[in-house]
């Protein structure tokens, strides 16, 4: 019986023609968003909402992937998922750089809503030893809408965190619909490439912008190039051969080989008399060194003369007369 229940489940599953395979989308990826201020250095807007949905996984603040707003009460980020979709759950990293300053609990008396519809609640912060893993957060049945909001429910603090993804359930999951641009990635959604905007960019106010709108920074625009997601392997392999090439050390230029060519012979008398006198004061140590052991070497002689002698005569025996 148990047999012919899994057969049936099985053949249906084959046969259903109305079953579609479902699965996990990510509908923030690259999609606009804004947030309620951008932190500040030295004038240079930093923490920028769209560093949120880059897909970038860094966790580190100074790599240009994070979120972070001036001191304000209740601060806020929101992003436009560019449809009303029935938000399943969230994933949201927290920095993980500089654990001394704690950055990781600036996550923490979070609400959440979508098209002010209730998702979930985020009390926390997180334990030091989970910040390298997202924070993964259920929403509540009905949470149906466009745009998704997360305040932190904080008197005067900043908000941060590195990345969000916004989970729906779809048939499939397709490249994003409009073109976006943040830092310097500037996505095109015809070509579906990373290509840099024709106009001129300028430093944004921390929201994201359409490409070629102007109001973000893209420093790869000022050449007019693709960014290397663009370069074919052809490309790319044709760029490292000229980087080979143009590092290959050649022997000829060397500090030893130049040294060589740059050493002249030394023609002065003084140091001719020094190698003259070199080789007279060798000569005279090996004369002292024979002299001294002459009268051996003519004992030793004599020995070697007596040997073949008598060598001789037990050879060839005594001469007759």
């Amino acid at each position: 019986m148990l047999l012919a229940t899994v057969w049936f489940h099985v053949l249906w599953f084959l046969t259903e023609p109305d079953y579609v395979f479902c699965e996990y989308c990510n509908v923030a990826d690259r999609r606009q968003t804004s947030h309620s201020s951008s932190y500040n250095t030295n004038g240079f807007p930093n923490g920028n909402s769209c560093n949120a949905v880059d897909g970038k996984p860094s966790q580190v603040y100074d790599d240009g992937t994070c979120v972070h707003t001036a001191l304000e009460t209740d601060p806020w980020w929101r992003v436009d998922l560019g449809n009303t979709y029935t938000v399943d759950h969230i994933n949201i990293s927290v920095r993980s750089d500089n654990p001394g300053y704690k950055h990781y609990k600036k996550f923490s008396n979070v609400s959440i809503t979508v098209d002010d519809n209730y998702c979930a609640d985020y009390s926390g912060p997180p334990e030091f030893s989970t910040i390298h893993k997202p924070i993964t957060l259920t929403c509540a049945s009905g949470a149906i809408g466009r745009h998704l909001k997360m305040i932190r429910q904080v008197p005067n603090d900043n908000f941060q965190f590195c990345e969000v993804k916004v989970f729906a359930i779809l048939p499939s999951c397709g490249d994003p619909l409009e073109d976006w641009m943040c830092g310097s990635l500037c996505y095109n959604a015809s070509a579906k490439t990373n290509t840099c905007p024709e106009t001129t960019a300028t430093v944004n106010s921390g929201n994201t912008g359409t490409a070629g709108s102007g109001d973000c920074m893209c420093p790869c625009s000022s050449i007019g190039t693709s960014v290397l997601m663009n370069v074919t392997k052809d490309e790319l392999l044709e760029q490292l051969l000229k980087i080979i090439d143009d590092i290959k050390i050649d022997p000829d230029q060397t500090s030893l080989a130049k040294s060589k060519f740059t050493c002249a012979e030394d023609n002065r008398p003084s140091a001719q008399a020094i190698g003259s006198m070199g080789v007279i004061a060798l000569i005279g140590v090996v004369t002292i060194i024979v002299l001294m052991d002459l009268d051996r070497y003519i004992r030793g002689i004599k020995q070697v003369k007596k040997l073949f002698v008598k060598l001789r005569k037990m050879a060839f025996g005594k001469k007759k007369n």
